[in-house]
């Protein structure tokens, strides 16, 4: 049996002055020995509903419902999938003179950290960020040489940005990090009647409510409530 793990992350509202109160950072878990046929599985869910193209939270529509309720039911059957996920509410409440040197990018790498550091256990690990922006390179370069530091060389053995059309793993963090988000904006009632279907049908399965933490054993679907004082 394999002893190395993928991760596969994702991030939305990450940005400093991008109007919104919250960020999230969520990571996709899953054994090297299983990601291929779990994505080939994936795959055929999206065909079998006619859907092949990419999943994102920002395109969802009514007439996949079938689809995404699949998807969610397929993730919580599947034993060697996990998710976690660090919700930063009161963004607006940051203090990045005081405690991240006067930079916004240092509370990133911190989320990053402690997201990646939560999968940690006696294992290898291969993480695979999308691909926002021209500085992806640089942000898996500081993660790679702080994981390292912190956690141990041998530890964190590869690092890649890739794009989120070439993984299902990766576009199934974005669909969980969407609904996260959206719940936590508010005034849900007024908004999107497919997206509160699907936060529902996620609460569901999970058991909690996405903008609060999980108790400390769940390790299936975990959420961090991480609120920042003024």
């Amino acid at each position: 049996m394999s002893n190395t793990k993928r991760i596969y992350i994702d991030e939305s509202c990450h940005l400093e002055n991008d109007g919104f109160p919250v960020m999230c950072v969520g990571g996709l878990y899953v054994e090297e020995e299983n990601w291929k046929e779990l994505s080939a599985k994936v795959k055929l869910l999206k065909l079998k509903h006619h859907s092949p193209t990419e999943l994102k939270w920002n395109k969802v529509s009514s007439s996949r419902m079938p689809l995404y309720k699949a998807l969610i039911d397929f993730f919580f059957e599947q034993k060697n999938l996990k998710f976690s996920a660090l919700l930063i509410k009161h963004k607006e409440n940051i203090n990045n003179e005081r405690y991240n040197s006067g930079d916004h990018n240092i509370l990133y790498y911190k989320a990053m950290f402690y997201l990646i550091r939560d999968f940690q256990s006696s294992h290898l690990y291969k993480v695979y960020m999308d691909i926002k922006d021209n500085r992806g390179k640089a942000r898996l370069n500081v993660l790679s040489r702080v994981l390292s530091r912190v956690c141990g060389m041998n530890k964190y053995i590869y690092f890649q940005n890739i794009r989120s059309e070439e993984s299902q793993f990766i576009q199934l963090t974005d669909f969980f990090i969407g609904a996260i988000v959206y719940k936590q904006r508010g005034d849900i009632e007024k908004q999107s009647g497919i997206k509160n279907d699907i936060i529902k049908y996620i609460e569901y399965k999970s058991g909690y409510s996405i903008t609060e933490s999980t108790p400390p054993w769940e390790n299936k679907f975990k959420i961090w409530d991480f609120q920042l004082a003024k």
